[in-house]
């Protein structure tokens, strides 16, 4: 049978033989979406307070635009923020 080369980031998602498994982190990934939702809040909260004292109506598309904006804002301003603090 003929051996498929292998996809880019497969070598860690799938482990051999007597090899030991990728720990998962989770305290990185709590860190992680910790910031996250933080930034999906704030992003809410600056649509809505804008469109409530500057405007007269509420776009949907902005607000869900903003929430999903800070979401990602607040994802990488978390992986920026997070110090592995198991080597201390």
């Amino acid at each position: 049978m003929k051996e498929l080369p292998k996809l880019p980031g497969q070598e860690r998602r799938y482990t051999l033989p007597g090899q030991k498994p990728v720990q998962y982190d989770r305290k990185k990934s709590s860190w992680l979406l910790n910031y996250s939702l933080k930034g999906m809040a704030f992003g809410l909260a600056v649509s809505l307070g804008y469109f409530h004292f500057y405007t007269d109506y509420y776009s949907v598309k902005i607000i869900i635009s903003s929430a999903v904006l800070g979401y990602f804002v607040g994802w990488a301003i978390g992986s920026f923020m997070y110090r592995d603090r198991s080597a201390d």
